[in-house]
């Protein structure tokens, strides 16, 4: 075989094999064609739900539902995932209609930490009498994805003082000597009149101190996403 032939050989060789990996890669599929599963990674706090879904491109497809490991999370016949235990599962989703055809979120499942559950956009009345310098009992909010805000206040009387911090995932710390603070977000003026805003947040659990510099009661918190 001379040269040519070799190159030529070669070449045709090599389209052929080309060929064959894209008939197999799920890139070359088309979108509308493309089995997915929403969300694909997710984190779940404990004793919280979230909902999983299966599509043909756009549109819903039949499936059935199965965890991996049933103790961490379970899921029902419409992919309601409920968390059991801390710890990771795999939610797997297979076509009814081809069950060679199978795809997987993959699951967390997050410890709380001990904290009072707030609801978006619904106010509660705090008050604490601590020491001077000290941390409010923890509140926490859970945003959930594609939310564009998270806003956080305190409102209440002006003649006394408390800064508010607010942090994803982690409770906010301080730091007494140097008045350093561990947040993703600080508000720390001379009033109980605090505000912090958080624009196109993670999901997730966000942590909620005040901090305490005067006595208070009759304060109103509130968290709200958007």
């Amino acid at each position: 075989m001379n040269l040519r032939s070799l190159l030529r050989t070669s070449t045709m060789l090599l389209a052929a094999a080309t060929m064959a990996c894209e008939k197999d890669d799920p890139v070359s599929i088309a979108p509308e064609q493309r089995f997915n599963i929403t969300p694909l990674f997710t984190g779940i706090d404990l004793g919280g739900s979230e909902q999983i879904t299966a599509t043909i491109g756009t549109n819903p497809v039949p499936v059935t539902w199965e965890s991996s490991d049933p103790a961490v999370a379970s899921v029902d016949a419409n992919g309601l995932v409920t968390s059991l235990s801390v710890g990771f599962t795999a939610v797997t989703a297979t076509q009814v209609a081809d069950p060679s055809q199978k795809i997987s979120s993959n699951v967390t499942v997050q410890p709380v930490l001990p904290s009072t559950q707030l609801q978006n956009n619904v106010p509660v009345v705090v008050s604490s009498s601590g020491a001077f310098l000290s941390l409010s009992p923890l509140y926490r909010i859970s945003v959930p994805a594609g939310k564009t805000k998270l806003t956080v206040t305190t409102t209440g009387p002006t003649n006394l003082d408390l800064d508010l911090l607010v942090r994803r995932g982690a409770a906010p710390t301080t730091n007494n000597s140097t008045f350093a603070v561990t947040a993703d977000c600080y508000s720390g003026g001379a009033s109980t009149n605090e505000s912090c805003v958080i624009n196109n947040p993670a999901k997730g659990t966000y942590y909620i101190a005040l901090w305490l510099f005067d006595p208070y009661s009759g304060v109103t918190l509130l968290a709200k996403y958007e």
